[in-house]
């Protein structure tokens, strides 16, 4: 090399930093903002050199993680500053938690479109938190866990928070022989609980989703979330990760619209679909007026309100097409749920109902039965009269009776006596206070001339020949006139026979 070169790069060399001084520093811009990135400077971070705010300075990063306050080593290097690594000489513990690697997220993102995704992080059905079936460790090996999850109520589009809460235990219903079986759990919206539906045996050796889905129990009920599915073994001692399959609904179908067609459910559970309703019972009845379908239940008044190019029918007979279908009746509510609607007849029926009153006189020391009027009591044809005085029911069941009685004493009479229900014949069973005896209601008026009342309210169960009367018992002074007003007999559903 000739000597004059020579001397020339031996003179620059001189100037060159071969050894660059390391200065140390916190990642982060100081404030309470916690900015770490600088912006418009891709892989650049703030660096506070010497844990200074005064020394803020603007380093490239490659080596560590962008985490506020991690303590690092920079140097300068091609014209600019570059983290070199963590100090971790600095503390024993230097304040802030760190994987120690670039931030790089967007590799693991499906994101082509932003230049990302080189290496994608799959996320599996069973990573996703809402209403997820984990092994219960905290609550007992023969549990599970569903996570948390607010879940719009199908019915009435209303929000539940559903889940946080364990499962009973599994355990009870694995096999005792050499099979296997399924259990289906699902969140129950009307009890807000996890329940457990138990399903068939199956081979022990069938474990793989498609085999085991024959044998997990179906669910009917839109009120039913689905949640997991459990194989249960004679063999199982727990339930972990290999026990549970993932049954919640990601994705669902949607009911056919009003306009060509429409789902049918009773109290949650599907019917099917159609495209005309048919009202059927004694106690409805639908008319059509114009383009107003009216539809009465228990004879009360209509209003308006339903579904275009429709057919209506009462009893299978066809009453007309319309575009509003009309539910009326003080026991009748409707409600629109998505593409589904809920009509919710509620209550007690059928009923009678009777008004206006007959007066009966009552001498003294003696009693007599109230005559009543079947034809304004009975419209519903749920009881009939026997004689003037004796209601008989037409049918066994659970019935609740409540009706007015008056007295009035005439002159210078006074009532002294009790005004009670009476089972006709022997054939009876009711509540602990109506069992075998009168339920009564002691009644003393001094006061002459003028009319006193009270209400007489029990519920029973009749059943046969089953016949009821008021009765009026006068115990002292002269003739008094007593009479019945405003009853009311329902029939009540939902219990069972005593």
């Amino acid at each position: 090399m000739p000597n004059k070169l020579y001397k020339s790069l031996a003179s620059y060399n001189q100037t060159i930093p071969h050894n660059a001084e390391e200065i140390t520093g916190l990642i982060g811009k100081p404030g309470s903002s916690r900015v770490v990135d600088v912006p418009g400077r891709n892989g650049f971070v703030y660096v506070r050199l010497r844990n200074t705010s005064n020394e803020l300075i603007q380093a490239f990063n490659e080596n560590v993680s962008p985490v506020y306050n991690l303590p690092v080593r920079v140097h300068w290097v091609r014209g600019r500053y570059e983290i070199i690594g963590r100090d971790v000489g600095r503390y024993a513990d230097w304040g802030s938690q760190s994987s120690f690697l670039p931030k790089h997220g967007g590799q693991h993102s499906l994101s082509f479109e932003n230049g990302q995704g080189g290496d994608v992080t799959w996320v599996y059905s069973r990573q996703f938190s809402p209403l997820a079936t984990t092994p219960s460790g905290t609550s007992g090996a023969g549990l599970v866990y569903a996570y948390p999850h607010v879940y719009r109520n199908p019915v009435d589009a209303s929000w539940n928070f559903i889940g946080n809460q364990s499962s009973p235990n599994l355990l009870p219903a694995k096999p005792t022989n050499n099979q296997a079986r399924m259990l289906l759990l699902y969140w129950n919206l009307d009890t807000s609980q996890i329940e457990i539906s138990t399903g068939s045996l199956l081979a022990a050796n069938l474990t793989g989703t498609v085999d085991v889905l024959p044998y997990i129990p179906t669910l009917t009920n839109i009120r039913h979330v689905p949640m997991s599915a459990i194989r249960l073994v004679s063999g199982t001692v727990l339930i972990g990760w290999d026990n549970i399959y993932d049954m919640r609904q990601f994705s669902t179908t949607t009911p056919p619209s009003f306009a060509g067609g429409f789902a049918v459910t009773d109290e949650g559970v599907p019917v099917g679909t159609g495209t005309s309703l048919d009202f059927v019972g004694a106690n409805v009845t639908a008319s059509i007026s114009g383009s107003v379908i009216k539809v009465y239940v228990t004879g009360s008044a209509g209003g308006g309100g339903g579904w275009e190019g429709q057919e209506y029918q009462q009893n299978g007979s066809s009453s007309g097409s319309g575009t509003v279908a009309n539910f009326s009746g003080d026991r009748v509510s409707v409600s629109i749920s998505g593409t589904v609607a809920n009509i919710m007849i509620t209550g007690a029926f059928p009923w009678a109902q009777y008004h206006g009153s007959n007066t009966t006189d009552i001498i003294e020391n003696n009693s007599a039965d109230l005559l009543l009027d079947l034809s304004r009591i009975d419209p519903d044809g749920l009881v009939i009269l026997t004689g003037s005085v004796h209601l008989a029911f037409k049918e066994p069941g659970w019935y609740e009776v409540m009706t007015d009685i008056g007295v009035y004493p005439a002159g210078s009479n006074f009532f002294n006596g009790y005004i009670s229900f009476k089972h006709y014949s022997s054939v009876h069973t009711g509540t602990s206070t109506f069992v075998g005896r009168e339920m009564q209601y002691p009644t003393q008026e001094t006061s002459a001339q003028n009319w006193h009342e009270q209400t007489l309210h029990e519920t029973f169960y009749a059943q046969g020949d089953q016949r009821i009367r008021v009765n009026v018992s006068n115990a002292t002074t002269g003739t008094i006139t007593a009479w019945v007003d405003n009853m009311t007999i329902k029939k009540l559903g939902g219990r069972s026979t005593p």
